[in-house]
């Protein structure tokens, strides 16, 4: 096999495989989606944790990427788990929305603060964008009406 048909054959195999052909590096980056951590306690004070990941710019959700969430430090909080996976994640809106609900905290007092990495994939029709390890911060909402 000649030098050009190995490469035609790389370039071929990265364009099949979702996530392979490309991997976001620009700066703008972050504008293809929004992360929105919720922390929302019920009238008793007891929390519950979720993740939306809402895409943009023409982008969905990448369901063959292996997406996760883990939680780093909990401050005032205790999740039963501190991984989350693909199974974990419900799509919305023409999968443009991914919610990861990560569930209930136990008591939510000031100073609650829970954070953690996301990894996930948006695609188009035509390239699949990795985003590995971002940074996530959840805190309580604050109080309507005071």
């Amino acid at each position: 096999m000649t030098p050009v048909w190995k490469w035609l054959l790389v370039v071929t195999a990265c364009c099949l495989v979702p996530g392979l052909a490309a991997t976001v590096h620009a700066k703008d980056a972050k504008s293809l989606y929004i992360l929105s951590p919720e922390l929302q306690a019920d009238p008793e004070g007891q929390g519950r944790a979720t993740l939306t990941v809402k895409a943009t710019q023409g982008y969905k959700w990448n369901k063959e990427f292996p997406c996760k969430v883990v939680i780093g430090e909990q401050k005032g909080a205790k999740l039963a788990r501190t991984k989350y996976a693909k199974g974990d994640v419900k799509l919305a809106d023409g999968d443009k929305t991914a919610i990861f609900d990560l569930g209930a905290t136990g008591k939510v007092e000031p100073g609650t603060t829970i954070t953690g990495k996301a990894s996930f994939s948006l695609c188009t029709k035509k390239v699949c964008k990795i985003f590995m390890n971002k940074d996530v911060t959840w805190k309580p909402a604050p109080a309507s009406g005071k």
